[in-house]
């Protein structure tokens, strides 16, 4: 009897000893570490998030980590680029964007440049849609007349000035000035040249500002407008030069108004010759 006891005693103590052995290995087993699981979770989100520009064409993008595109010229703007692609020899080139006055251009370039140009370039960020620029140099023997562009949102668009693409004045006033001369050495007459005076009566001034030009080429703008003739004396006019004989006269205003070209005749008996832009 005594032995069946001590027998069902060790049986106990065994099975006491296994349940306190799981226990404690139950214990020490470590769990599965939610750390771990969020260092992962950001690593992944680190790796993902990146920024991007691009700069094709004077293109220039940023990209957010949501893959949205920040446009870098502002919301609803891009940007224009101008360079002088020829030596004019002539001084600066000055630089009017939509009637207004917008910087100038010292430097010249041999190769055609980018927008990513940082000197002796003209840069203007402006809004999306159409615009128009002039230019001349210093001594106006060089001229670019009304030239429209495009701005897109976003985008960087490059224009090259280049002076050997467009006529000099000083060239065809010296053509204009030796043909007069022949010919009034022929009549006899030693005037060859008489003042002819451009005006407006438009009380809109084309939107602000009225863009002349007398044989194609640039004359000046007009900002103001008369009632009356006021003929070669007046403060407000564009007053120039030309040779005895046929010329043409057309103009374009800021808000895209134009004039087209009319043909006038300056005769040898006319001291001024007064036009009204109508």
């Amino acid at each position: 009897m005594n032995n069946i006891n001590n027998h069902k005693l060790i049986i106990i103590t065994i099975f006491i000893l296994s349940l306190f052995t799981y226990s404690c290995k139950i214990k020490d087993d470590p769990k599965p570490s939610s750390s771990s699981s969020s260092t992962s979770s950001s690593g992944t989100s680190s790796s993902g998030s990146s920024t991007s520009s691009t700069s094709s064409g004077g293109t220039s993008s940023s990209t957010s980590s949501s893959g949205s595109s920040t446009n870098i010229y502002g919301t609803g703007n891009g940007q224009i680029m101008f360079y002088n692609y020829y030596d004019c020899k002539d001084g600066s080139i000055s630089i009017y964007i939509d009637g207004s006055y917008a910087g100038s251009l010292t430097t010249h370039y041999t190769s055609y440049q980018s927008c990513t140009q940082t000197t002796g370039v003209l840069k203007k960020i402006l809004s999306k849609g159409s615009h128009y620029f002039t230019a001349n140099t210093s001594t106006n023997d060089y001229t670019w007349s009304t030239t429209y562009f495009t701005i897109t949102e976003g985008s960087c668009g490059t224009y090259s000035l280049d002076c050997s693409s467009v006529s000099s004045s000083s060239s065809s006033s010296s053509t204009s000035s030796s043909s007069s001369s022949s010919s009034s050495s022929s009549s006899g007459s030693s005037t060859t040249t008489r003042t002819l005076a451009v005006w407006t009566s438009d009380n809109t001034v084309g939107g602000g500002y009225i863009y002349v030009y007398i044989d194609g080429s640039y004359a000046g703008t007009l900002t103001r407008y008369y009632t009356s003739d006021p003929g070669c004396n007046g403060s407000d006019t564009i007053e120039k030069t030309v040779s005895v004989g046929s010329h043409t006269i057309s103009a374009t205003g800021k808000d895209g108004s134009s004039w087209s070209s009319k043909s006038i005749t300056i005769s040898s008996t006319t001291t001024c010759y007064s036009y009204e832009l109508y």
